[in-house]
């Protein structure tokens, strides 16, 4: 989907689905209102799903090899009847903003993984005899996890009506669509799943994909013969942080294929799934992890490199995320930026470019005062920095925009937004600026300043 010009793109897709209503233009159609703010989101994404499970039942007959005839959604935490091995309560880990669950660690037998975003799908627990009824697992990424992009479908045309339709193959591999197949593995050992919804991108992998590493780090350290799943190996971050976390688990690793096709398969004799949930008390939000496994997350990345979360606060650091040529969201004002920062005294700016290892990344932001950056990947390494640091984030006046909000309170990080001018493209916008160039990076000046005076203040009382 082209996000170039939001609006356009929106009403294209409407008049898409007046000819035909299949899944993805509806699941195309509920990001656009997202990004516009137009409606829940929660209510479009379930327009998704209901058409796609409505057109299984109504065609299942027709698919060419029908496994399952009764699909169900079901949300691990909501589930009563799956086995769980391990939970972590968050109850003293709640913010005043956001509010967690438990972390719970669920064992599912006999698990298909399937997709780029490891969708996991399984027989309902009890129903041992009857292989056609299976449940399609839902995490805490749920309802934004497209399911036409991770389970194969077959798609019947009738008068321009389009209805895909659901093909589990718990017995084998999938039918071929358009003559190819997608890859199908049977792995008899047990399996942690880190990969999940988008693990390729750096938030999900570092503040989703790591927080489950950190959940079922236990689990790992007492059974040597659990293997875990990875994302493709084509990031070299997702090598390096499980390097700097769990080096020995580099010989434990399974990996979905790089760019996993559609209804890509893993079979396992038992997954290992972490599962959560996070919300806002005001507003909606999603694809946040719990207080507890990002202040672990810190912890133990602390600890893996020595790091006592003391430094010499005379050097007060200013760390400013800049990146350049990236598909989206490119500060035009960022050298203005850069400049009026340098301007001010006794303050160290670095830019943070992407270039860094995991390594030299954590040490770098655990020794920040200051981090500011537009709304994006670079962002969630303010999980390494220490207690009371100040995140200054150039975003977008969105509940759907409120990860690094919610990553300040979770970390306690003093935070502060300044919205970026508004765009037709919201978000995906390729080049974004500040709303009151002059006036904001000014603001932002004073900032600064007040917290550098703030931790000097607090030099002098120790």
């Amino acid at each position: 989907m082209n996000l170039g010009d939001i609006p356009r793109a929106f009403e294209l897709v409407k008049k898409q689905l007046r000819l035909m209503p299949a899944p993805h233009y509806y699941h195309d159609k509920a990001i656009m209102e997202v990004m516009q703010n137009i409606m829940n989101p929660l209510t479009s994404f379930q327009s998704s799903i209901d058409m796609t499970i409505l057109g299984a039942v109504a065609f299942f007959n027709a698919a060419r090899r029908p496994k399952c005839d009764n699909i169900r959604v079901v949300q691990l935490q909501d589930s009563k009847r799956m086995n769980k091995v391990h939970t972590i309560s968050a109850r003293l880990y709640q913010s005043s903003e956001f509010v967690s669950s438990d972390v719970t660690v669920f064992k599912i037998r006999k698990a298909i993984v399937c997709g780029k975003d490891a969708v996991i799908v399984a027989l309902w627990p009890g129903n041992t005899t009857d292989s056609r009824t299976c449940v399609v697992f839902s995490s805490s990424n749920w309802p934004f996890i497209p399911l036409h992009e991770n389970l194969y479908t077959l798609q019947i045309w009738n008068q321009y009506q389009s209805r895909e339709l659901f093909s589990q193959f718990l017995n084998g591999p999938p039918p071929k669509p358009n003559g190819r197949a997608a890859s199908f593995r049977k792995i008899s050992d047990s399996v942690a799943i880190l990969s999940g919804f988008a693990s390729t991108d750096f938030y999900h992998w570092l503040l989703e994909g790591l927080p489950r590493l950190i959940a079922l780090r236990s689990i790992l350290d007492s059974n040597p013969e659990i293997k875990i799943l990875l994302p493709s190996s084509s990031k070299p971050y997702i090598d390096g942080f499980l390097e700097l976390l769990m080096p020995l688990l580099k010989t434990r690793v399974i990996r979905l294929s790089s760019g996993a096709a559609i209804g890509e398969q893993l079979q396992v004799e038992n997954a290992f799934v972490v599962d959560w949930k996070v919300s806002r008390k005001s507003n909606m939000t999603h694809c946040l992890a719990p207080k507890v496994l990002l202040n672990e997350l810190r912890r133990q990345s602390w600890a893996a490199l020595g790091i006592n979360g003391k430094k010499n606060d005379a050097d007060f650091l200013v760390v400013l995320c800049m990146r350049v040529g990236v598909a989206m969201r490119n500060l035009k004002d960022g050298l203005k930026l850069k400049n009026a920062l340098e301007e001010l005294e006794n303050i160290r700016v670095v830019i943070f470019d992407g270039s860094l290892n995991s390594k030299e990344s954590v040490k770098l932001f655990a020794n920040a005062n200051v981090i500011i950056g537009v709304h994006g990947g670079a962002l969630s390494n303010a999980v390494f920095t220490k207690p009371s640091s100040l995140l200054l984030e150039l975003g977008f006046n969105s509940p759907w925009t409120a990860h690094y909000e919610h990553l300040a309170a979770a970390q306690d990080l003093k935070y502060k937004r300044y919205l970026l001018a508004s765009l037709p493209q919201g978000p995906a916008a390729n080049t974004v600026m500040l709303d009151s160039s002059i006036e904001t990076i000014r603001d932002i000046q004073l900032d600064v300043m007040k917290h550098f005076d703030t931790v000097l203040t607090n030099i002098k009382e120790l």
